[in-house]
């Protein structure tokens, strides 16, 4: 059966999968007659155009037109190339001297495809119309969004693993081989980890609320322990693994995979290449210079109405705010911005007087009742509240260390907040020591 080969050039080796041009499932390795390069997102750059109800060639002069006004450099220098979808071209571009490495190494007899593009693809195989992808690599992590058989937006960040390992090693005092290792074996039960992906997250700006239906890990950093709860924590959606077909799995094959599956007729593909410049003749006109005059004069007139509209609006939102904020802070001459921010801090503070009232503390002491009842031979040695530090060490023994998650699990989210286990050791009598740690539920 003829077959195609998707190609993922990673920072941690070449990987490559085939299938069937028509149908077939996939499999790891070598063996199609034509191969399909999945192109890393950071050496791309996307655009998405609007296009007029034309042929097939008169809009591909219109990508050419926007892109020749658009670029930081010659289209001619470009290879690019678009997919067509609704009236919108999903433009795809990659200067000619950052693909010319990847052509290199890929061979020039290879296609060359867009990693998002290769996600769209795995995605729709496995059914999957609305998502945000998580590739976490050595060497960058990338968030593609698919969103009804289209490419949403794409961002990537340049770091990944490696960054990771380096910063562990750094913080821990550790080889670069013991990180390796300790992050593998530990991964977010690490704070190091923890911060690093409360980065990535960060700077990522994602929707928030998540506007997708599931969030989809890949890449060798899909494996870290612990991955998965602070996402679903932060993003509100439980991630799961990318669905890739056996033998595949979706630390190594993703890329690839979608790659390959661009050869199929179902699924949208581009082949990036330097195409054809169609050059263009224009002669000086006056009447360009008058158009020119009057739009410049319209979008003056256009800025100073709105201008004008939005101080009155402002004025007006400050009187509101004003009337609101005298009641509760008393009159005062400070602008409304430092007023809010009082309020803010008034609102926090009484919340923090809430949460540690007796009242609370009672109510949360008394919660420990009915889980340590359900767990026999878990024992209670002693609650430590500290107000300064808003924490809640707990500490006791039980039998086994599975007794001590069971216990975690029956408090967190409806007695106290955030409570990790933080040391569990053996004890005398063969029983197990812990210590957890959260906060306080506020009332």
């Amino acid at each position: 059966m003829l077959s195609c080969t998707g190609v993922d050039l990673g920072k941690t080796g070449t990987r490559e999968v085939s299938v069937g041009i028509l149908w077939g499932g996939p499999r790891a390795g070598n063996g199609g007659f034509r191969r399909r390069v999945s192109v890393a997102s950071d050496l791309l750059t996307f655009r998405r155009l609007s296009l007029p109800p034309a042929s097939r060639e008169v809009r591909r002069r219109v990508v050419q037109e926007e892109l020749n006004f658009s670029l930081p450099f010659p289209v001619s220098q470009a290879a690019w190339d678009w997919t067509d979808d609704q009236g919108e071209a999903w433009v795809v571009v990659a200067p000619l001297e950052r693909l010319e490495p990847v052509r290199r190494e890929a061979g020039e007899s290879s296609e060359f495809d867009a990693e998002p593009l290769s996600y769209l693809r795995a995605a729709q195989a496995a059914g999957i119309h609305s998502a945000l992808v998580l590739d976490l690599g050595a060497s960058r992590t990338t968030f593609c969004a698919v969103e009804n058989g289209r490419v949403d937006w794409v961002r990537v960040l340049l770091r990944g693993g490696i960054a990771l390992t380096a910063r562990l090693a750094e913080e821990k005092d550790l080889t670069t081989e013991k990180a390796e290792i300790l992050k593998r074996a530990q991964g977010l039960e690490l704070d190091t980890c923890i911060r690093f992906f409360e980065e990535l997250l960060d700077e990522a700006f994602l929707p928030d609320p998540m506007a997708y239906e599931k969030i989809l890990l890949c890449g060798g950093g899909a494996a870290l322990p612990g991955l998965a709860p602070v996402l679903a924590r932060r993003l509100g959606i439980e991630p799961e693994f990318f669905p890739v077909p056996e033998p595949l799995t979706p630390f190594e094959h993703v890329a690839a995979y979608g790659a390959a599956l661009g050869i199929r007729p179902a699924y949208p593909r581009i082949r990036l290449r330097r195409q054809e410049v169609v050059e263009r003749t224009v002669g000086f006109r006056w009447s360009y210079v008058f158009v020119l005059l009057l739009l410049v004069g319209l979008i003056v007139a256009d800025v100073e109405i709105r201008h004008r509209t939005l101080l009155e609006r402002k004025q007006a939102l400050e009187r509101v705010a004003t009337q609101a904020l005298d009641p509760v802070l008393g009159p005062s001459d400070q602008p409304v911005d430092a007023r809010v921010k009082q309020l803010k801090k008034r609102i926090e503070e009484d919340r923090h007087a809430r949460t540690y009232s007796p009242a609370n503390v009672i109510q949360s002491l008394a919660g420990l009742a009915a889980p340590l009842r359900a767990n026999e031979g878990v024992q209670l040695r002693s609650v430590e509240i500290n107000e300064d530090q808003n924490t809640v060490s707990i500490e006791g023994h039980a039998v086994a260390p599975q007794q001590v998650e069971q216990l975690r699990k029956s408090l967190d989210g409806k007695v106290f907040e955030e409570l990790k286990a933080i040391n569990v050791r053996s004890g005398p009598e063969e029983k197990f020591l812990y210590e957890l740690e959260g906060k306080l539920k506020p009332l």
